[in-house]
């Protein structure tokens, strides 16, 4: 074939696919109407739904309301559904914009992929005898919208939203959270195995520490300890009814509490096998499933570290006056009155000093960020204090600091060996603490010692 046959051939077959594409494709001039006031396929709110289905580039499915936020799947297969997604699907398919009115009614359906349909959407309405229908055909040949029929025989363009819907599997709208909860609604967490229970508690002040020990906890940790809990989502759905099966030592028990009459939710997980899998179920609702045990690890932890480290809960504004007290040397007293007004300082009953505000600010961010490294309960609760630094807002005491052997007292020392110095602190009442050395630094003693600039330029950021 010359190269001027071959010239012709591609011509004719250029003219050819035009005219295909000029019959199949709808012409502009074809559009019926506005779709300005159809915002929605589907005008029914999805509390109102009772049930949707779906058939067609998928497995059939069907979802069923029962009732609240609670949604179960009966086709293909019986599982919960997370009513999230359920939620998600349907503001998507609400959401998917009719963008015109390609066809009125007669239209040769065929032609648009609708006779018979790539796909059928239904939704059942809790006041509606019949389900709103949408028949979806092939996508349109110019972007990517699809056609579709609302069973009223007229063919309408669709937005390209509609695909990602169609594309929705089964397993996709399944529940896979073990406790399907929202962590910020949990007043109670406990985790108990053979040997241990370790139970937090939410109060009006913030996360503590019920069971093996009573003490404040950490806000912070606890709320890595309950998104544990609550996230522990299911790997894999055994096909048979053995995920019943596995949960000898060392299993976990789960169990979650609610403010007023919502029922306690509980879960077990036994111990991991050699896939590093435990075998789970919920002890209601027949939920059962493998989780990994790398998640269910987050759950395994000691008291200790959800316990509040923090020794002083005072915000450095609220602070008019610090009082330094030692045995041998007397008071060292600051002052100051008001929030950002100057401090002076004296020793004993001698008289008032101008101080320098950045060794006194320094003070109380040092207090700030003292952390205990150990505890112990009630042990020399009547032991006399070496020093003892006490702190007054506007309206009295906020709190005090009792050491029970001597802090450094030089300013600019060193840190020290690793010394530790043993504390009582009025927030945290009951107990001794530990802090380091290095980590309280040296206490002022003279006024001397607070007409000093401290050295802060070595200092490293502070990390709560």
């Amino acid at each position: 074939m010359t190269g001027r046959a071959l010239l012709v051939l591609l011509a004719l077959l250029g003219v050819l696919l035009s005219v295909v594409i000029w019959f199949d494709v709808p012409k502009k001039e074809d559009a019926v109407g506005s779709t300005e006031n159809l915002a929605t396929i589907f005008p029914v709110a999805l509390d109102a739904v009772k049930a949707m289905e779906t058939e067609g580039l998928q497995a059939p499915v069907r979802i069923e309301h029962r009732g609240g936020s609670s949604w179960e799947m009966v086709m293909p297969f019986d599982a919960e559904v997370d009513p999230r997604e359920v939620k998600s699907l349907y503001e998507g398919l609400t959401g998917v914009p009719i963008q015109k009115v390609v066809q009125e009614a007669g239209a040769d359906l065929a032609k648009f992929g609708l006779k018979p349909p790539v796909a059928r959407i239904r939704v059942f309405a809790a006041e509606r005898p019949q389900p709103y229908e949408l028949a979806v055909g092939r996508v349109s040949p110019v972007g990517d919208g699809r056609y579709a029929d609302d069973g009223s025989g007229r063919v309408l363009l669709v937005g390209s939203a509609m695909n990602s819907i169609l594309e929705r599997t089964p397993d996709s709208l399944r529940e896979r959270r073990l406790l399907p909860v929202d962590a910020q609604l949990v007043r109670r967490l406990t985790v108990a195995d053979a040997n241990n229970v370790l139970s937090v508690e939410k109060s009006a002040t913030g996360w503590k520490l019920v069971r093996p020990l009573e003490d404040q906890a950490d806000g912070n940790a606890v709320d890595t300890f309950v998104r544990a809990a609550v996230g522990l989502l299911a790997s894999e759905f055994p096909r048979s009814d053995s995920a019943r099966s596995g949960f000898g030592d060392p299993g976990l028990t789960i169990t979650l509490e609610f403010e007023g009459d919502e029922k306690p939710m509980q879960a077990e997980v036994g111990a991991p096998d050699a896939s590093g899998r435990c075998r789970a179920r919920r002890s209601t609702g027949g939920f059962n499933c493998l989780v990994d045990d790398s998640a269910v690890s987050n759950l395994r932890r000691s008291p200790q570290e959800l316990r509040e480290r923090r020794i002083t809960f005072v915000e450095a504004s609220d602070v008019r006056e610090i009082v330094i007290r030692s045995n041998e040397s007397g008071d060292l007293t600051a002052r100051r009155d008001a929030t950002d007004g100057a401090w002076s300082m004296r020793e004993g009953s001698g008289p008032w000093k101008e101080a320098t505000s950045r060794a006194i600010d320094d003070l109380l961010d040092r207090l700030r960020w003292l952390r205990a490294e150990s505890f112990e309960s009630g042990s020399d609760g009547a032991a006399p204090a070496k020093r003892t630094l006490l702190l007054h807002g506007a309206t009295g005491e906020l709190g005090r600091l009792e050491f029970l052997n001597d802090p450094p007292v030089a300013p600019g020392a060193p840190a020290g060996d690793g010394r530790k110095i043993r504390v009582r602190s009025s927030w945290r009442p009951g107990l001794v603490l530990e802090i380091s050395e290095g980590g309280l630094g040296a206490l002022p003693l003279k006024a001397s010692d607070l007409d000093k600039t401290p050295d802060t330029a070595a200092k490293e950021p502070r990390v709560p």
